[in-house]
């Protein structure tokens, strides 16, 4: 299946158990899905990708992640980019 579809999946899935399980801080569906979508025009130009490009995937608070706030579920690190 195509990497878009697959984020899409996981997005749809997060936002439908999400208010049962509180398992994020957040979700990155834009940046997910524009990353998606580098990869499948990646696939279309023929570019070798790693086995594991365009898996969804969920980081703990503590990993940092360019742009994006990394607060390891503190409230002293609120808003900590």
């Amino acid at each position: 299946r195509r990497p878009t579809a697959l984020v899409r999946e996981a997005l749809e899935r997060a936002a439908r158990l999400e208010p049962r399980l509180h398992a994020f801080l957040g979700v990155e569906g834009e940046d997910a899905l524009a990353r998606a979508a580098a990869l499948e025009r990646a696939l279309e130009r023929g570019e070798a990708l790693g086995p594991l490009a365009g898996v969804p995937l969920a980081l703990k608070a503590n990993f940092c992640l360019e742009g994006h706030e990394s607060s390891c579920a503190s409230r002293a690190l609120a808003g900590w980019r």
